[in-house]
């Protein structure tokens, strides 16, 4: 029974003290929270409007530059719910 009891005590202590070892270390490489310096990143004007999205018969896709989505009609006159490209 005691050496049970000793085994547990001594694992009990092992799984402390490695739990600390990794804490410590953490601490001295971190460099002070005010001294991160936090980065924006920042999208032209030009980026953000020219970004358009077709859902064509072939499935959902990016538009390229000079081109623009529209209605895509059938034969009929009637919407058929797709997008087509149309470029300048």
């Amino acid at each position: 029974m005691t050496k049970l009891i000793a085994a547990l005590s001594l694992a009990t202590a092992l799984a402390l003290a490695s739990a600390m070892v990794p804490a410590v270390a953490q601490s001295t490489d971190q460099k002070p929270v005010a001294a991160k310096k936090h980065v924006k990143h920042r999208v032209s004007v030009n980026d953000r409007s020219s970004r358009h999205i077709a859902c064509t018969f072939l499935g959902c896709q990016p538009v390229p530059a000079n081109c623009f989505p529209v209605t895509q009609y059938n034969s009929d006159g009637m919407p058929t719910g797709f997008d087509a490209i149309a470029c300048r």
